[in-house]
């Protein structure tokens, strides 16, 4: 038996037809858009949805059913801009070039973006959203351009594509439509997870100052623990930045470009945003000295701020190392604070610092120049109210629970994606 030509590995069982390599063109109606004047006032704010570059990030969803701006019907009659019907598929040709998604519902774009609607019994639109997300890498590399890189309309004039039967086009969109779904599930799941981490952390982070007749008070925050027998927490109490370290606030060592590559590990400004505790398996390389590094070493329970920032909403983000390696440093943008083991939960407060009522203590004391900065002395007599040890411990395993949880389920989604990304490769051609 010959083997068979043009067919994909992975297929449903029962179909064996060869799949032919077609013009695009061929096989469907293709379109494009226009933006109407904007400084004729009438053409925009309509009932029209129009997707434009503003809407890139809402193509990675795949059904597009919001845009950031609309157009009349006024603005489609005085413009090149053309009603395409739901069920479209659009492709942006410039900037996030290569992304696509199908309409949900009738829809106006502007000249960045493709436009095709299947012939009946041809071209399966689903079908060819899927096809066009495997060409991504094909429309990235031929994009051309300094400022923004794009695809000019000879290109998809003359673009060829290699399908199966209308009958396999089907059966492959229907099947990868529930894959996306299983995606989107495990997204939302994230998304509702992580929301609910944030409102359970207002809960234990929002005490507050208030002020009768000259007097202070400090109102605990809304959600309280209790010990294991039942009984209630100590007060919280006030204790400033500088109180609560073992060994004070220090900078680390400036990131010098020759010396990257190599040495012992280095916290850097990035590491602030990645997960809910410092990864120590990415970390770069800095290469130190011995004193160098002796004097900026990272020990267990060592919290990382950021210190400067175009903007001062950029500074003191923080971050934890829950690790006992014993070589790894930090970069001079960041503060080390190491705090009084014996009084504190390092996860804890890393936590407690993320939060914007505690950030926003930290960003009042920056100072402006061309960035805002923040330094050890602006920053170390800030006050903070402070349950016990133990409060702290409860509080603590609380967050670790969540953030499993939405490390588990963000594990499951990169999982599927990846599957997704298998599963493409194999059931194209």
């Amino acid at each position: 038996m010959t083997e068979q030509m043009n067919v994909p590995k992975l297929r449903f069982g029962e179909l064996n037809n060869d799949w032919k390599e077609v013009l695009l063109d061929d096989v469907a109606i293709r379109g494009s858009g226009h933006t109407p004047n904007k400084k004729i006032p009438s053409y925009y704010d309509g009932d029209i949805k129009w997707v434009s570059l503003a809407d890139s990030k809402r193509l990675d969803d795949g059904l597009i059913d919001k845009t950031e701006n609309t157009i009349s019907l006024e603005g489609i009659k005085n413009s090149s801009a053309v009603l395409h019907p739901a069920g479209s598929v659009l492709l942006s040709r410039d900037a996030g070039v290569g992304k696509s998604a199908v309409m949900k519902e009738d829809m106006a774009v502007s000249q960045h973006f493709m436009v095709w609607n299947g012939i009946e019994h041809q071209l399966d639109n689903w079908f060819l959203y899927y096809k066009l997300q495997i060409l991504k890498p094909v429309f990235e590399k031929i994009a051309v351009g300094s400022t923004i890189k794009t695809i000019g309309l000879p290109f998809f004039k003359k673009l060829k594509i290699i399908i199966p039967n209308i009958k396999e086009q089907q059966k492959i969109a229907s099947f990868l439509s529930k894959v996306d779904e299983k995606i989107g599930l495990l997204s939302e799941k994230k998304d509702k997870l992580t929301e609910y981490k944030l409102g359970v952390m207002q809960q234990l982070f929002n005490g507050k100052w208030h002020e009768q007749d000259g007097q202070f008070t400090f109102t605990a925050p809304t959600l309280r623990f209790k010990a294991d027998n039942g009984s209630e927490f100590p007060d919280w109490e006030e204790k400033t930045l500088i109180e609560l370290a073992a060994k004070g606030l220090s900078n680390g060592v400036f990131n010098d470009p020759k010396r990257v590559g190599k040495g012992y590990r280095l916290i850097n400004v990035k590491d602030m945003y990645s997960g809910n505790f410092i990864d120590t398996s990415t970390l770069s390389l800095l290469d130190l000295s011995e004193k160098e590094f002796s004097k900026n070493q990272v020990k267990y329970g060592d919290i990382f701020f950021t210190r400067s920032s175009l903007v001062p909403s950029g500074i003191a983000y923080s971050n934890v190392i829950l690790s006992n390696d014993d070589d790894i440093t930090y970069d001079g943008h960041l503060i080390k604070f190491s705090p009084n083991l014996d009084m504190m939960s390092p996860y804890y407060f890393a936590n407690y610092l993320r939060s914007y009522s505690s950030r926003k203590s930290f960003i009042s004391r920056g100072k402006q120049s061309t960035m805002t900065t923040i330094g050890q002395e602006d920053i170390k007599d800030i006050s903070f109210f402070i349950p016990s040890l133990d409060e702290q411990t409860k509080i603590a395993d609380l967050l670790v629970a969540l953030d499993q949880k939405i490390d588990f389920t963000s594990s499951e989604l990169e999982n599927a994606k990846e599957w997704k990304k298998g599963l493409l490769q194999q059931m194209f051609v």
